[in-house]
């Protein structure tokens, strides 16, 4: 794997860099990754479409909990201009699939931040993992992830839509992340924030200061 994950990314052999590929595909016991990095270069670099939705697939056959081959697949529809209905729920199924990767999370980003439903669907599976794992190495990037959602989702369906959503998720969901009440309580009236104590009224302002700020222009902010 690493040797054929050389030949794609450190040199242009990417015809060798498949066949390596193609030899885990048919031999490992456990081809799941194989088949789904076949599908990135087949798509990436050798722009076969068709063979790469093969692979992808065919990774998703191996093991359907991994997360990575619906986002790739996802991806691809996108790339083809399909419609929203058909890369969508791809991309929301890759958030019910922990160990969650950056891949996903950013790959959710790109197909899904402008759409309520998706992000609806997929916040819950994301609070819930938070709850359940306090000291995970991964905390950081996924509750950060989780955090621009509800913030994103208060731009698409305002303030009160998303406290009247909050409403419907089991309390143990919401733990980690139930100061964020207070920011969107605040954005629907300003004058909430005097009711908090000292911690909490700093959360929020610092929340609403940051997102006050507005967005970096350039090739950073459109990734």
């Amino acid at each position: 794997m690493n040797y054929a994950s050389f030949l794609q990314e450190e040199t242009t052999r990417h015809a060798e860099a498949e066949q390596e590929f193609r030899k885990l595909c048919e031999n490992d016991r456990e081809p799941t990754a194989a088949w789904f990095n076949l599908g990135n270069l087949l798509k990436l670099c050798l722009h076969r479409p068709d063979e790469a939705e093969t692979a992808y697939r065919n990774s998703i056959k191996a093991d359907v909990n991994y997360a990575p081959a619906y986002m790739g697949l996802a991806l691809l529809y996108r790339e083809q201009g399909k419609a929203a209905a058909d890369y969508r729920p791809l991309a929301v199924k890759a958030m019910t699939l922990p160990p969650y990767r950056a891949y996903d999370l950013c790959g959710f980003m790109r197909l899904c931040a402008d759409d309520s439903d998706s992000i609806r669907e997929a916040l819950p599976h994301l609070c819930r993992w938070c709850g359940a794992h306090p000291d995970h190495l991964d905390l950081p990037m996924v509750y950060g992830f989780a955090f621009s959602m509800w913030m994103r989702l208060a731009d698409l369906i305002r303030p009160d839509g998303v406290l009247d959503f909050m409403k419907s998720l089991p309390e143990a969901d919401l733990k980690p992340f139930e100061a964020l009440a207070d920011v969107f309580h605040t954005m629907k009236d300003p004058s909430h924030l005097q009711r908090l104590a000292p911690e909490r009224a700093r959360f929020v302002s610092e929340v609403l200061a940051q997102k006050s700020k507005p967005a970096r222009r350039g090739r950073v902010a459109e990734r």
